[in-house]
């Protein structure tokens, strides 16, 4: 096909068309608070200016290879194309938008990237077109595109206006939806504070300045007038008075959460107790500048306490007569415990949403100063995009307690999962704990979703390693079962499980700890050491996954967490792999290897094959030790890696040379705290990574020479 003239806008025109264009821009997406309105308004803005066929906007799924298109601007008489389109199907300028650069075409028909589609193109009036993808920390997320029916040159003004108007366009949504996001964050916030009836502030400690809520002015009795600390101050009851205001100052000198129970006194003579929990803010130089906090009136509660308190001094004497007043008492006390862990559990979102809302707040209100740098925008909207996923995981986590999370449950052997936390363990818990698995070898078929049950581990795990302080045994365990034990209240539940338990020997939990162990919050670790929300995760997804957890525990001796989860009888039995046989040579000697590592002890073993040595493997001291038990005279040579769990290389050697004197040993090692203090203690040494002819010279110069025949093969 012939070419058609090109379409050209001279560029005094477009220069002065552009900038009413971008003053009309501005003024247009001020007017709606819609990410899709804006996409829409920057469409057709671009179209009508450039007098082209079609602009508009659109999201890409860089896998897929896809453009999904909600809206476009289209001129007269040219169709929309709306919905989701390929790439590959017009074209192979995908590549160019991969790579960040702009596709221009001028012509389908011409060009080498569109000649093949070219009359696909033409079919939607696109015979020329320009391509600008917006990248998002170096990935391509979406596209700017402007359709033209006829060919056309497209000059480097054009070009800078389309970028200007996606720039602008793109900026505007995302502030949109940072805004929208925010506020939600707040309403959900609000909601859950009036649900617990918990007041806020906050305090700017420098200028005395209070910003409490109105549950708060009702708690206290505050008029709607602006108050300060030390109108607080002045609430409290004056034998409470001092300490709370020590405990504040002494807090502002070393920051760290402060709650305070205390007593208040309101004008009128009405005597309240308060709860108040508050967080230091931090300024740049790491003095405090503010708090943010809550107040809970828990007047009625204790006069609850108190009063059952009163009613069991004298059970015995009244027992007859106060039953019936016992029993409401003792209901009065379950609404509590009831509100008190509803408290529990809304302070510590109200405090991490007070947190994020502190960031997306402040970003949001730095972003609409004028005249703002653009690399600051981004920095910004960054940090509201950065604590929105934030927030998002923060309320996954509790939707796993809640048993409320999506879950992709799919069919596999949940040894595999074990086995690998085992092999990952040891980077995970540090040399000084070792790690004692136990996997069946018939198959623990499980339909869960994959992932979760990975965090699940790791989370159980994380805790074990804590748990043990650095020292210690790590127990992995995997059976089938046929039923969940009696827990938590509930009695025996039949069924087919498979059970997956992680014990650990560190420093247990009292019995009062227990019972509340998977409230998310609660957690026994020291303060800022734990979130209080990892056990709660395990807890949700095993009860949503139709399972549960049961748990065990003794002060000085240790835990051990048990995860059931059904089992699927129909998934099929994954075959137990079986290795190769390896076929004996003319051997000169054999040699037992001691390695902890299999894919190393793998190795070594087919290295000193290639040698010509016969080979023997133990994965770790103790095995190596009952090795030689059944007869040392069958090895040449010990060949032993010196870090390994439980019993190190050195520790092996030295037992060695006490039981079997003339047997050689030789360590390998990259890298050993002991070695580095202290040597090889005489034992020959060969240092990771060490090639083929090294491990030939060393092992032929410590090998001990046949006993009549006996450490040779045949």
């Amino acid at each position: 096909m012939v070419a058609e003239p090109s379409v050209k806008v001279p560029d005094d025109r477009l220069g002065t068309r552009r900038d009413q264009a971008l003053i009309e821009l501005n003024d247009r997406i001020q007017a709606t608070d819609s990410p899709f309105e804006i996409a829409a308004i920057a469409g057709e803005i671009l179209g009508s200016t450039l007098e082209v066929s079609r602009a508009g906007y659109g999201t890409i799924d860089t896998v897929s290879e896809t453009i999904l298109i909600e809206t476009d601007w289209n001129a007269e008489g040219v169709s929309s194309i709306a919905g989701i389109l390929k790439f590959r199907e017009h074209g192979s300028y995908i590549e160019d938008l991969k790579r960040g650069e702009t596709a221009v075409v001028e012509d389908a028909y011409s060009d080498p990237r569109t000649q093949h589609t070219a009359d696909t193109l033409a079919a939607i009036s696109a015979r020329s077109f320009i391509n600008m993808p917006v990248t998002e920390l170096g990935r391509f997320v979406a596209l700017i595109f402007v359709n033209h029916e006829d060919a056309r040159s497209w000059t480097a003004a054009e070009l800078a206006f389309v970028r200007e108007v996606g720039h602008r366009a793109r900026t505007a949504a995302e502030r949109r939806r940072a805004e929208a996001e925010l506020r939600n964050s707040q309403r959900r916030l609000g909601t859950a504070l009036a649900i617990a009836k918990l007041g806020t502030c906050e305090w700017e400690i420098e200028t005395d300045r209070l910003d409490i809520d109105e549950r708060a002015r009702e708690i206290f009795g505050f008029g709607a007038e602006p108050h300060s600390a030390e109108d607080v101050f002045a609430r409290i009851h004056p034998d409470d008075a001092n300490r709370v205001r020590a405990s504040t100052l002494a807090a502002i000198a070393d920051p760290a959460r402060l709650e305070e129970e205390y007593r208040i006194v309101l004008p009128g003579g009405e005597i309240r107790t308060v709860v108040s929990t508050n967080d230091f803010m931090l300024g740049i130089d790491g003095r405090p500048e503010r708090t943010v906090g809550v107040f809970e009136d828990v007047t009625q509660r204790r006069r609850v306490e108190a009063e059952l308190r009163l009613l069991n001094e004298t059970l015995e004497a009244r027992v007859a007569e106060r039953s019936a007043e016992l029993e409401k008492a003792q209901e009065a006390l379950r609404q509590s415990q009831k509100l008190e862990a509803l408290g529990q559990l809304t302070g510590g979102v109200a405090h991490d949403f007070n947190n994020l809302l502190t960031v997306i707040g402040g970003s949001a209100d730095l972003l609409r100063r004028p005249n703002l740098a653009e690399d600051r925008k981004a920095r910004y909207v960054e940090a509201i995009s950065t604590t929105v996923e934030r927030a998002a995981k923060l309320t996954a986590q509790l939707l796993a307690f809640a048993r409320r999370q999506s879950l992709k449950p799919v069919a596999f052997d949940a040894r595999q999962n074990v086995r690998a936390i085992a092999e990952r363990a040891p980077s995970l818990l540090g040399t000084g704990i070792t790690i004692d698995a136990h996997i069946p070898e018939i198959v623990a078929p499980v339909d869960v979703d994959l992932a979760q049950l990975d965090i699940a581990l790791l989370n159980l795990v994380n805790n074990a390693r804590d748990a043990m302080d650095g020292a210690g045994t790590l127990s992995l365990a995997v059976n089938q079962v046929d039923g969940v034990p009696p827990v938590r209240g509930h009695g025996f539940r039949p069924g087919a499980f498979i059970a997956i338990s992680v014990s650990d020997t560190g420093a247990g939990m009292k019995a009062a700890d227990l019972g509340r162990i998977f409230e998310p919050f609660f957690t026994t670790k020291p303060h800022r050491q734990g979130t209080g929300l990892g056990l709660s995760q395990v807890f949700g997804f095993a009860k949503q996954s139709g399972g549960d957890i049961s748990v065990s525990s003794q002060e000085g001796k240790g835990s051990s967490f048990t995860l059931y989860l059904p089992r699927k009888e129909s998934a099929a039995a994954s075959a137990i792999p079986v290795p190769d046989a390896i076929v004996e040579t003319e051997t000169c000697g054999r040699v037992l290897v001691v390695e902890d590592n299999p894919d190393v002890r793998e190795f070594a073993v087919h290295m000193l094959i290639e040698l010509g040595y016969e080979t023997v493997e133990a994965e770790h001291g103790q095995a190596a030790l009952e090795e030689l038990k059944r007869g040392s005279d069958r090895f040449g040579l010990v060949f032993s890696d010196v870090m390994m769990p439980g019993m190190t290389g050195i520790e092996l050697g030295h037992e060695i040379a006490r039981l079997y004197p003339d047997l050689p040993v030789v360590l390998a090692s990259g890298y050993s705290d002991t070695l580095a203090e202290h040597g090889a203690s005489g034992f020959e040494l060969l240092r990771k990574p060490y090639s083929l002819d090294q491990l030939s010279h060393t092992l032929g110069d410590s090998f001990r020479p046949p006993k009549n025949g006996v450490n040779v093969a045949g």
